[in-house]
């Protein structure tokens, strides 16, 4: 009687004198005991999890990437940690010109902005206008005061 030394799931099959590990995916060796996460992909402490037939890496914060060797990077802002992924986070009055780097917004006091790429170097800003002002040509403005019309004079309400 042959005893099945195979691990993970390995079929024991009988060759000659001896036997041989038939290993389902995604385990190999001998004895099916090799996987994905065997040669520790993840670096910078980040944590291994086979994934159907390869890896997932949980990364410590502030590493990111398939296997957790890109630092998070954030120009003029803050990498921080959201929902189980790093973000670059921006002050007030800057926004995300990329993925990693903020931009002063120039829209106003208390404005804040998105910026959409248009292109390989250009994108369009939006500006994020606080309560009471509204974005015209990329500014934020009061809005516009009712006026009375008297004589040749204008009088603010």
């Amino acid at each position: 009687m042959l005893h099945n030394l195979c691990l993970n799931g390995g079929t024991c099959t009988p060759k000659g004198t001896s036997s041989f590990c038939e290993c389902p995916p995604p385990y190999k060796g001998n004895t099916c005991e090799i996987d994905p996460c065997t040669l520790q992909p993840c670096k910078n402490g980040g944590t291994c999890e086979v994934d159907n037939n390869s890896f997932r890496c949980e990364c410590q914060f502030p590493y990111t990437g398939k296997k957790c060797n890109a630092k998070c990077k954030c120009d003029k802002g803050t990498c921080e940690l959201k929902d189980g992924n790093t973000v670059c986070v921006c002050p007030p009055e800057f926004g995300n010109v990329t993925i990693s780097s903020c931009k002063a917004c120039e829209c106003g006091k208390d404005a804040n902005c998105t910026f959409e790429s248009t292109g390989w170097f250009s994108s369009k800003k939006t500006c994020i206008c606080p309560k009471g002002y509204h974005e015209v040509k990329e500014k934020c403005v009061g809005m516009v005061q009712k006026l009375r019309v008297v004589s040749d004079y204008i009088i603010f309400n």
